[in-house]
């Protein structure tokens, strides 16, 4: 069972291996909402414990729905090129 689990929001990715590969060698478990409805996106990020997105812009409205997260501080890292 996966000890955490990150929510891709709004990606448009032709592939999410890299991203899945990456949370599940840490031993977590990947959701990706683009495959979703539309109305089911948001409340999947509530009950994650970790957030990636592309293109959705994270309002402070939006972060205060994600209860699960221990720190709420905004943070890049480059995976593609």
């Amino acid at each position: 069972m996966a000890s955490f689990t990150v929510v891709l929001l709004e990606h448009d990715y032709t592939s999410t291996e890299l991203e899945r590969r990456l949370v599940e060698q840490a031993g977590g478990r990947l959701v990706d909402t683009d495959r979703l409805p539309a109305a089911e996106r948001l409340p999947a990020a509530e009950r994650a414990d970790a957030v990636i997105v592309r293109w959705m812009r994270i309002t402070p409205e939006i972060i205060g729905r994600l209860r699960r997260w221990r720190w709420k501080r905004a943070a890049a890292l480059k995976l593609r090129t």
